[in-house]
């Protein structure tokens, strides 16, 4: 017997379309999607269009991939957190242009409707405040941003509240956040990021007096240097271990490694202005 017609989404095909677009968008696997009584393999079936999700079921996803149960649904538009005022305020705040990307960011604040628009918009109010040399103002919007769904950027979230926390003095906080992120990419075996926020952590345990573990994440941040393509992660990872020998009094190992940081930091800077 063929399935009823449903009256709350358009067409199984295309809500799975929908959700499997959001999904790899936010940086979830099927499984890290999941929740009780929505299960990794019952979130395939309603991809491939085989089930048509109950009433409930899209307004929670939405609200984990942060889009609108509406968009899920039917396909509606969507508010999104990826708009183009969103984009529009991203490309002023890297180009520098802070006046430009506050009063747009501060809109996007003012008409927001899910958590996670909110979210996005304190998260670039944060950054925007760490631009402008206003840690303490950082701090309180970016962790009003923490916990967003969107994996890329929670991880630029914390990387902005752990370096204004280190800022005010407050490694302690400095450290939890940089944990807790780690924690986050090892969990997912993202070894990129595991390398970012390993590199993160130990300059933090640096500045605390904690060379121990320090050198015992930088060590590991060595290890899987080679995955990353990104200069600057690499020229950190070589800063952090001068910083550490340094600190041990081991200067011309610390010279080395302080070479070396300053290598990629010339060569990142030729390739930019060719």
């Amino acid at each position: 017997m063929p399935r009823q017609k449903s009256t709350h989404v358009d067409s199984p095909a295309a809500v799975g379309e929908r959700l499997k677009e959001a999904r790899e968008r936010a940086g979830l696997s099927q499984r890290q999607l999941s929740f009780s009584g929505c299960s990794p393999a019952y979130i395939s079936r309603i991809e491939s269009g085989d089930r048509i999700p109950s009433l409930q079921l899209p307004r929670e996803l939405g609200r984990r991939l942060g889009v609108s149960e509406d968009y899920l649904a039917t396909g509606a538009a969507d508010s999104g957190i990826r708009g183009a005022e969103l984009a529009q305020a991203e490309v002023a705040l890297r180009l520098d242009e802070l006046d430009a990307a506050e009063g747009l960011f501060e809109q996007i604040l003012g008409s927001a409707v899910t958590d996670a628009e909110k979210a996005e918009a304190h998260a670039g109010l944060g950054q925007l405040a760490s631009r402008r040399g206003n840690p303490r103002e950082a701090i309180k919007f970016l962790e009003q941003a923490r916990g967003m769904t969107d994996r890329m950027m929670r991880a630029a979230v914390a990387e902005a509240l752990g370096r204004a926390y280190a800022m005010v003095g407050e490694l302690e906080s400095a450290i939890g956040v940089f944990q807790a992120a780690l924690d986050e990419a090892d969990a997912r075996e993202d070894d990129i990021e595991t390398m970012r926020f390993a590199v993160l952590l130990a300059s933090a345990l640096i500045d605390s007096g904690n060379l121990g573990r320090a050198e015992e994440l930088l060590g590991r941040a060595l290890a899987l240097g080679d995955k990353s393509q990104d200069p600057l992660v690499r020229a950190r990872l070589y800063w952090s271990q001068s910083r550490l020998h340094a600190e041990r009094n081991d200067q011309d190992t610390a010279a080395d490694y302080a070479r070396r940081a300053l290598e990629i930091l010339l060569l990142t800077e030729d390739t930019y202005r060719t």
